[in-house]
């Protein structure tokens, strides 16, 4: 027959762990309320600017569609002329490889304040180029 001591030990490892779970579980209860508030406020907010909202959305489509429709041209243009101009090959060539070890997401997040927001399909332009 096993002493009180070990019942005693097994009983205060058992609320040991439990008070550890209720602590954990508070604590993810607490994070969920706090995630179920954002996402209210969140709710609320687009509600309330709602035409704010679509009006960014609109200008976000048209800055990637005219720098989309940009790059295919001149991607184009360039790649048929480096294709075909050696020189202009062995000039082009390091530069952008150069260019691809910059993220391009990174550039157009550095381009946008330096140049401002009119000129971001520049920047997009530049970046998808790539």
């Amino acid at each position: 027959m096993p002493s009180m001591g070990v019942f005693k030990q097994l009983i205060k490892e058992l609320y040991e762990w439990l008070l550890h779970s209720i602590d954990v579980a508070t604590q993810h209860l607490v994070a969920i309320m706090l995630k179920i508030s954002v996402v209210k406020y969140l709710i609320k907010e687009f509600h309330d600017r709602f035409i704010y909202f679509i009006d960014l959305l609109a200008q976000h489509f048209i800055i990637v569609a005219l720098s989309s429709l940009l790059v295919l041209v001149f991607g184009v243009l360039i790649g048929v002329f480096v294709f075909y101009n050696s020189k202009a090959r062995a000039f082009l060539l390091p530069v952008v490889n150069f260019l691809y070890t910059i993220p391009s997401l990174a550039l157009f997040a550095l381009f946008i304040p330096v140049i401002g927001c009119m000129k971001a399909i520049t920047s997009h332009i530049f970046s998808n180029i790539l």
